[in-house]
């Protein structure tokens, strides 16, 4: 656990927002029940930045987005970055190598690169949870690209010198929609998130 209050940027899609898929009004678990409050909990100072239906940043606007967040990330901070699920889903079933492709051109991205050269390890790539067989998930090929996508971001933060976690190699539960993470789901990537945090602490 961390010894003092660092603070922690959490940009990402609906299940960094919390997401709950048993709510008809895209209602959020609990504090205590998402990953980013669990974060909290555990002594961090989190900025949450979550937003349902988030895809990898491609345009000026949204990149502006990104930069001012991170913008707000003290010298000291970290920033996690959970994206690709929603890109995954994308018409025409995009393959894990294009979402890749998508992050990579993000990062490098003049206006991205600027901001976070300076975070080094601090900087955390997630892959998303790899999908199921679920009401949102089209089809086997969705769920086969989903696996793959962890290896493509392992090359990515290579390549950045980034730190990484591999969510798809976590098997996290899922709800009935085959995306959205279930209570037990949000409680995995949290210690998975803070197991991280901590390495970079001691560094």
């Amino acid at each position: 656990m961390a010894d003092r209050k660092r603070t922690v940027l959490c940009f990402g899609d609906s299940n960094t927002y919390g997401y709950d898929p048993r709510s008809f009004l895209e209602d959020r678990y609990p504090a205590d029940i998402r990953w980013t409050g669990l974060l909290s909990a555990a002594g961090y100072h989190v900025i949450e930045a979550g937003m349902n239906g988030r895809t990898i940043p491609d345009s000026l606007p949204a990149f502006r987005l990104f930069e001012n967040m991170v913008d707000r990330v003290p010298l000291d901070g970290c920033v996690l970055l959970m994206l690709g699920s929603n890109d995954l889903l994308l018409q025409g079933s995009p393959s894990a190598e294009a979402v890749a492709a998508r992050m990579k051109a993000f990062l490098e991205s003049e206006e991205e690169r600027r901001q976070i050269s300076r975070m080094g390890k601090r900087f955390v790539l997630l892959s998303p949870p790899a999908l199921r067989e679920g009401t949102w998930v089209l089809g086997a090929d969705q769920i086969r690209e989903s696996r793959k996508l962890g290896e493509c971001y392992r090359k990515i933060a290579e390549l950045f010198e980034f730190s990484f976690v591999d969510m798809t190699a976590e098997d996290l539960p899922l709800c009935f929609d085959g995306v959205h993470l279930s209570e037990e789901g949000h409680r995995r990537v949290a210690e998975k998130a803070i197991e991280v945090l901590e390495k970079i602490q001691a560094m």
